[in-house]
């Protein structure tokens, strides 16, 4: 390309040079012609003057008259006088007379003498002067065609090349853009632009690198994005991914069941004994549905979220739900023995097949698994059809709980306290809730849902009209123990409602206590020390229980000042062995003790414990080993 450009700077100084010698010929042309015009101008009228001195004056200034070539024409005697004039127009005017001047092309007088008179002339050249313009015109409009035609061909040229390495370039760059491997440069890229080619293809090689890294990657993370960490089972964004491709196959292939698997437990085992405990939990759990789902063909497992399970089953008929339920409510019910728990996972199965939106199905399975937990512990549910899946399930348990809060009675579990110094304490009671049926429905997964659905308010006023019906009818001097929801504790039209209640009752009053767990008090400290407050009003007493799990726990004896904390029963898995567990509670049973609050240890399950606890001087424990949970009509 330097060339080229070399070329087309010396085509046009050449041009130009050959335009000024164009000039300079016409010009030196013009001169002569000039001067020649004189020379003969000057003879001719000097000759006629001289060989007109034999002629009368009119002949001669005829004769003078007649000669060509002069703009004015004077004849004069020996002293001056003008003996006649003569004047013509000019054929051409020069635009600019003093550069004609400058260029030696213009007029100036000049003499001829012969005898007694002279002929002073000024001479004509304005068709010298034409025809000089009329060339150099014509010479430089054919020096501009010439230069005009050099540049189109000298660029023409210069933009083969030039066109040549854009297009080597572009192909460059495509590929960059896709990362191709290829990247060698073509030879049509010009001299110029290959240090770009060099610098595009450094680019290429450390994109490469980089992708190939990048690659490596999000393979990596794909591992890690799509699986669960603590059960390597497929998590919901794999899930999300596998599910609709697989109910939008148009081969009518796809058919099956997927069964949801819920656990309700683990907030509280998290809660209770800690992260480590409930990631053990779910372990066992799924390694208790793998076992199951192996023994059918098809099926795949995922982790939905932090409490369920999917299961889907391909080419799974509906009828073989029923050996699928059984056997996992049988595992689930041998996870609830070990852990002792109210009930372990509920399950809800639902059928689908080509053309369902994922969306839909998992309406299907949570209105089918909303089912399940209405029924017995670890209950299963099958739901066929999409009728109703937005509200079906929430309406079941609302209707099963809208029937408790009608209720008046109650089968009523009693849990004696032991004191471990002088005086009583309480029995804890606690309500069995059934369905419309007439099956147990778990008594937490009943709370829970009423506290989902705005009804656990009206619930508690049930249970504790109820319990204070059956105590009045019993008669004797019994202390009783009452759960009461935070909801409930912190809703001001429920303390005007028990204040009532309990006002109508009178000294019965002073035999209830009302149990509230610690991590439900944190959450509104100004109604938790209002309901308090109006608990002490009426002569009862009010127990924080599950104390221990809260950040803030000490606070509580200040600003609450319950009459007993009960210590969660989380404490006592390892209180024998435990020196931390034990300097903790005897620290918090220290500070209560100084604030007269009574402390409670539940969860006391061997003898061990107990020794331990009392060496501690705790004022009662709770549990199974102490005394066992019994129908309160049966209750000593």
């Amino acid at each position: 390309m330097k060339i080229q450009s070399k070329a087309l700077f010396v085509n046009v100084f050449i041009l130009l040079l050959l335009l000024i010698v164009m000039w300079a010929g016409q010009y030196l042309s013009v001169i002569n012609q000039i001067e020649f015009q004189k020379e003969q101008l000057y003879s001719n009228a000097r000759l006629l003057l001289e060989t007109s001195q034999e002629h009368t004056q009119a002949k001669r200034n005829t004769q003078l008259s007649q000669l060509s070539g002069y703009l004015t024409l004077s004849v004069i005697d020996v002293n001056g006088n003008v003996i006649a004039s003569y004047e013509k127009q000019p054929s051409f005017q020069f635009p600019l007379a003093s550069i004609a001047s400058a260029l030696g092309l213009g007029a100036s007088k000049m003499q001829a003498n012969a005898g007694s008179n002279a002929v002073v002339i000024m001479p004509d050249f304005s068709h010298l002067q034409l025809s000089f313009i009329r060339n150099i015109a014509f010479e430089t409009m054919a020096w501009l065609i010439m230069l005009v035609v050099s540049i189109v061909w000298l660029r023409g040229s210069l933009h083969k090349p030039l066109r040549s390495s854009v297009k080597e370039l572009q192909k460059l760059c495509d590929k960059l853009s896709h990362a191709e491997k290829d990247f060698q440069m073509g030879s049509g890229i010009a001299s110029e632009f290959r240090s770009i080619g060099e610098g595009l293809q450094a680019i290429q090689k450390g994109v490469v690198e980089r992708l190939h890294q990048t690659e490596e990657e999000l393979t990596q993370v794909r591992k890690t994005a799509y699986v669960d960490h603590l059960t390597g089972l497929p998590n919901r964004s794999q899930f999300m991914l596998d599910i609709p491709e697989m109910l939008a196959d148009e081969s009518g292939k796809q058919f099956g069941v997927m069964a949801v698997v819920r656990t309700t437990e683990l907030g509280k085992i998290n809660a209770a004994k800690g992260y480590t405990a409930g990631d053990q939990f779910i372990s066992i759990l799924v390694d208790a549905v793998k076992s199951v789902a192996s023994h059918f063909r098809g099926s795949k497992i995922y982790r939905l979220n932090s409490s369920d399970f999917a299961i889907v089953l391909h080419h799974f008929s509906h009828k073989e739900c029923d050996e699928l339920g059984k056997q996992l409510q049988g595992r689930l019910n041998e996870i609830q023995r070990q852990y002792e728990l109210d009930n372990t996972a509920f399950i809800g199965m639902a059928g689908f097949a080509q053309g369902m939106s994922v969306g839909d199905l998992l309406a299907l399975c949570d209105t089918a698994t909303g089912l399940a937990q209405s029924k017995e512990a670890n209950a299963w549910h099958f739901q066929s059809d999409l009728v109703g899946t937005e509200v079906l399930g929430e309406q079941g348990w609302r209707e099963n709980l809208e029937q408790l809060t009608k209720k008046t009675d109650f089968t009523l579990i009693s849990q004696a306290i032991q004191p471990l110094k002088q005086g009583k304490i309480y029995s804890a009671i606690t309500p069995r809730f059934t369905n419309t049926n007439g099956d147990e429905l778990p008594y937490r997964s009943a709370y829970s849902m009423a506290e989902r659905l705005q009804l656990s308010t009206e619930l508690d006023k049930a249970v504790i009209a109820a319990i204070l019906a059956l105590i009045k009818k019993r008669g004797g001097d019994e202390y009783y123990g009452i759960n009461v929801s935070v909801t409930s504790a912190h809703d001001s039209s429920f303390l005007v409602w028990i204040e009532r209640m309990l006002g109508k009752h009178g000294k019965l009053a002073q035999r209830l206590t009302f149990e509230v767990t610690e991590q439900g008090l944190q959450r509104d400290l100004k109604s938790s020390r209002r309901f308090i407050d109006v608990i002490h009003r009426t002569g009862a007493k009010v127990t924080v229980k599950q104390f221990g799990l809260g950040m803030t726990s000490f606070k509580f004896f200040k600003d609450l000042k319950p009459d007993y904390v009960k210590i969660d029963k989380s404490y006592m898995d390892e209180i024998e062995h435990d020196r931390n567990i034990q300097y903790f509670l005897r620290l918090i049973i220290d500070i209560a003790h100084r604030l007269s609050v009574k402390v409670i240890a539940s969860g006391v399950e061997s003898q061990e414990q107990k020794y331990v606890l009392e060496g501690m001087f705790v004022d009662g424990i709770q549990g199974q080993y102490i005394h066992r949970a019994v129908p309160i009509s049966n209750a000593e």
